[in-house]
Formats: structure tokens, sequence, C-alpha cells
């Protein structure tokens, strides 16, 4: 992820500060698509990333495999959900890499 330290300064679209809960500065670029210019509010991609504490011990997985089994399983199903299909929605875990 690239970070500009203007990002930590409050955007003119939505007068909050482009900080991710961490404190460090977000950048759209890397988290919003499908808009020109700083057009934040015309963008069509959100991307999410969850953080799971990973464990290269694979006996203390346990949690994270638990977390992305119930990701994936909650995924699948929304996915397949008619109400939803209006959006596309792509997802991935590590799960298969472990």
């Amino acid at each position: 992820m690239i970070f500009f330290s203007s990002a930590a300064l409050p955007d003119p679209h939505f007068e909050e500060p482009c900080l991710g809960a961490y404190g460090e500065p977000v950048d759209p670029n890397a988290v919003l698509g499908g808009f020109e210019g700083t057009a934040y509010e015309n963008a069509t991609t959100l991307i999410i990333t969850f953080l799971v504490n990973n464990h290269k011990d694979k006996s203390k997985l346990t949690k994270a495999l638990a977390w992305e089994k119930a990701f994936t399983e909650y995924m699948t199903n929304y996915v397949k959900d008619p109400q939803n299909g209006k959006l596309t929605v792509s997802f991935s875990t590590e799960r298969d890499k472990v």
C-alpha cells in the first residue's frame, strides 16, 4: 500500500481525515476504484481487508482458520443470495495456502 503524507489531511469531499483505525493514512486509490481524479464519491469498487492474527506455528492457527472458514461460508452464501444480485462480490482468504 502506498501512503502519502497529505492523505492525513481532511479530504474536502468527506471533511474527515483519511486515517485508518491504526492511525496511518489510507490512500483512497488503495481501497477505491472506478473514479476519476479525486471524485471518490463516484467509486464503483471498494476493497476491504480484514487482518487476521496469523502464525508460522500451525498449532497456533486455530482461531485464524476458524475465522477464515466462517468468513468463507458467510461470503459464499452472501454471493449466492438472489437479493444481492445487483452486486459483484469477490473475496479470498489465505485458507487454501495453509
